[in-house]
């Protein structure tokens, strides 16, 4: 069994200990503390102890490599530099890379490719990182070598981008990711536009794949410009004039890519036109597999994001509710005294704040979401997207995967209450009590079988991931949750997940108002708490009412409101427990959005246990257009 110990190791005080395979430091050693750690039963831990100055020489100097010409670099000596000295601290700084918070233990190169270009090579790497716990990860790397004379623009731009210091023979540079560099991003959209095939010697080939528009667009530009998109994290994406935009994906898988398989479903197959339209991929193809390296697609020009959008239009609200000392009134002995909230309940004065053109861009969201929906439904021919009938052993599966985060969560929480806030505590005090009235809720998700059938969804639905263009929305980036595998992420599943994904959104989008502006004291905040979970509610109703509007006598929604109001409610359950896991381990301040998202949804499922109760008495049946959510 693990045992926890306490050394003795005040004469290194100072020092960093480094684990040997993962480069993971851990805490300073200490002049007054005895050093605990923490083992398993026959295991151990490897260190080299890192003085202060070292530490900080790595952090400012880079490794170095030297080869006799480009094909040395893959001789054992080389690959053993670059896999145990180089890369281990090249991936722990970079954004894009995903297994920052977990135990490495040993990145190996499993494959190579080369892109001939002049006067020195492109090679991806295909770099699989094994971790002490859990499934290893493949990663690509596109690495090329500039001299000392041609690399000062991306040392300038992309700091982040230098690998390594290099010498091929005489010559002095930089190991760098090569997507950063002009000469490779030109050289893409140029084999694309050619559909152009590069052989390897072991029998394998990177083959590009483009569409008429793209070749139409470089035959009539003579000078193409590109660049990177500055503000992509998990992917690294190349702005081609204003025109089109390629997506590198880092991280790979062996199974069909989602974002690609999807974003040319909607463009070739059901045609959907509010996605930016897919016009060709890259694949490294071998004899057993493909893996999908990168896919183009249109821009969409003059566009915001969702997220920044909606997070604007706050701050405008949230300055005339501070200027209107009666609205804030108003709002809070509404919000102190709102038990029995329906759909379209709201204020006059409110209502008058908050309607306008928001209103009805959250509305035409709705209208769209449901006609992504539709679409991602139309085709019962093609096997991959053919809607697929719930069954009770579904259900049933559903509710164990839902037992399993609420046991999890609830841990975390339980270990890590001493984070939060006082007030928040309080709030993650009362929702651990309630822990069995959760389950209970969804639990509801197996009692009776669902008429209702599972489709293709976009998966990690939210406002980041809708561009507003100033008159219509664009829904991108189908690539599914980046915690799920790829065979997860194209698997069939309600799209009320996609609708309570939206819906939570708009939840952070609230308090996010408030956390992220300079500008609003936080005394202010218990005046403008009650407004903007008041916004939220009345922002859910419009969209929910254009949603649900939109999709009628479809097969993926319940004809039964009943069982409408199950799914509905489960999902927006599943993802506030899914985010009050997140921030406990990334942001405990941001904690208490989800906390009141659980609370509140617990509330209204007991208001609606009452309100049936009542009916059955009365022998009534009441009816709302919406889930009482």
């Amino acid at each position: 069994y693990a045992q926890p110990a306490k050394l003795e190791l005040s004469a290194y005080a100072g020092q960093t200990p480094v684990e040997v395979f993962s480069k993971n430091k851990f805490p300073d050693i200490e002049q007054e503390q005895s050093y605990f750690l923490s083992l398993s039963a026959y295991d151990c831990q490897w260190f080299l102890l890192e003085k202060k100055s070292e530490h900080l020489e790595a952090n400012q100097g880079l490794r170095r490599i030297r080869v006799d010409d480009w094909d040395n670099l893959w001789r054992k000596s080389s690959i053993e530099i670059l896999e145990n000295s180089i890369l281990p601290s090249y991936l722990a700084g970079m954004r894009w890379f995903g297994g920052k918070g977990r135990l490495m233990e040993n990145i190996k190169i499993v494959n190579y490719c080369t892109v001939p270009l002049k006067p020195y090579p492109v090679s991806i790497l295909l770099l699989e990182i094994t971790y002490h716990e859990g499934l290893p990860e493949l990663y690509q790397l596109p690495i090329a070598f500039s001299p000392d004379a041609s690399i000062a623009s991306i040392k300038e731009k992309y700091p982040n981008a230098i690998i390594a210091k290099m010498e091929i023979q005489d010559v002095s540079g930089f190991l760098h990711d090569a997507i950063y560099g002009s000469e490779f991003q030109l050289s893409i959209l140029q084999y694309m536009t050619q559909n152009r095939s590069v052989s390897q010697s072991n029998r394998e080939a990177i083959q590009f794949s483009g569409k008429k528009p793209l070749s139409e667009y470089v035959d009539k530009n003579e000078k193409i410009t590109s660049r990177i998109l500055s503000t992509e994290q998990s992917n690294t994406s190349i702005i081609y004039g204003n025109s089109f935009f390629f997506k590198l994906f880092r991280k790979l898988d062996y199974a069909i890519n989602s974002d690609v398989e999807i974003s040319r479903f909607l463009t070739e197959e059901s045609r959907f036109d509010h996605i930016p339209k897919f016009m060709g991929d890259v694949e490294w193809k071998t004899e057993s597999h493909t893996l999908v390296l990168g896919m183009m697609q249109e821009m969409i020009e003059n566009s915001t994001d969702g997220w920044t959008y909606i997070l604007d239009k706050l701050d405008e609200l949230n300055e005339k509710i501070l200027a209107s000392p009666e609205t804030i009134n108003l709002a809070q002995q509404a919000y102190a005294g709102d038990t029995n909230h329906k759909p379209g309940d709201l204020n006059e004065l409110l209502k008058e704040h908050f309607e306008g053109s928001v209103t009805e861009q959250i509305r035409l969201l709705g209208i769209r979401t449901a006609e992504m929906h539709k679409a991602l439904a139309a085709r019962i021919d093609i096997q991959a997207f053919s809607p697929e009938k719930y069954s009770l052993h579904y259900q049933r599966s559903l509710y164990s995967g839902l037992k399993t985060l609420v046991r999890n969560t609830f841990q975390n929480q339980s270990e890590n209450l001493k984070k939060l806030s006082p007030e928040a505590k309080k709030e993650a005090e009362y929702v651990l009590g309630i822990r069995e009235e959760i389950l209970t809720t969804l639990k509801n998700i197996y009692i009776n079988k669902i008429d209702v059938v599972k489709i293709r969804i976009h998966g990690d639905y939210h406002l980041g991931q809708v561009l507003f263009t100033g008159k219509d929305f664009v829904i991108t980036d189908f690539e599914g949750e980046p915690a799920r595998s790829y065979t997860e992420r194209r698997l069939k599943r309600s799209p009320l997940r996609d609708v309570a994904g939206m819906i939570r959104s708009f939840h952070y989008a609230a308090y996010a108002s408030l956390f992220l502006d300079n500008n609003i004291r936080k005394e202010d905040y218990k005046k403008l708490i009650p407004v903007i979970e008041q916004w939220y509610q009345h922002m859910k109703d419009i969209f929910l009412t254009a949603y649900l509007g939109a999709v009628q006598d479809t097969p993926f929604i319940p004809k039964s409101k009943q069982d409408l109001d199950i799914l509905l409610r489960t999902f927006l359950l599943e993802k506030a427990i899914y985010e009050l896991n997140y921030e406990l381990n990334n942001r405990p301040d941001w904690a208490v959005i989800p906390l009141r998202g659980i609370s509140s949804l617990i509330e209204s499922t007991r208001k609606s246990a009452v309100t049936e109760n009542i009916n059955v008495l009365k022998n009534q049946v009441t009816r709302s257009d919406l889930p009482v959510v």
